[in-house]
C-alpha cells in the first residue's frame, strides 16, 4: 500500500496521507492548500499562479498558453504532498504510525533523519 499514517507529535490527530501525486490538487489548485489551512503553500501556489499569469499575458504566445498552464498543473499535482509531509514530518515534528509508514517515508525521503 502506498500510504503513509502520520501522527501529531501530542498524539491527538493522525493522518494517511499518499507520498505520490494529489489527484485533488490537480481538480483544485490552490484551494487545496486553502482548505488544508496549509498557508504556507496556498500562498506560494497562488502566487506563482499569479506569477505565472502575468508572464503568460506578457510574453508567452497564445496558442502556447493552454500547455503552460497544464504544466503548471501537472507540477503542483505530483509535487503539493511531497512539500506537505516534509513540512509536517521534518519541521512540526509528526511521526510515523507504524513501521510500514516509516519504511516508505525513508523511501520517499532519504535523508529523512
Amino acid at each position: 500500500m502506498n500510504k503513509i499514517t502520520i501522527q501529531s507529535p501530542d498524539g491527538s490527530k493522525v493522518k494517511t496521507l499518499s507520498p505520490s501525486y494529489s489527484i485533488t490538487t490537480f481538480l483544485f489548485s490552490f484551494f487545496v492548500p486553502l482548505f488544508r489551512k496549509d498557508w504556507k503553500y496556498f500562498g506560494i501556489i497562488l502566487g506563482s499562479f499569479c506569477a505565472l499569469l502575468v508572464i503568460a499575458v506578457l510574453f508567452i504566445p497564445e496558442d502556447l498558453l493552454k500547455p503552460t498552464g497544464t504544466a503548471f498543473n501537472f507540477f503542483w499535482t505530483f509535487f503539493y504532498n511531497r512539500f506537505w509531509i516534509k513540512d509536517r514530518v521534518f519541521n512540526d515534528g509528526w511521526l510515523p504510525v507504524d513501521e510500514e509508514s516509516r519504511s516508505l517515508l525513508k523511501k520517499t525521503f532519504p535523508n529523512m533523519p
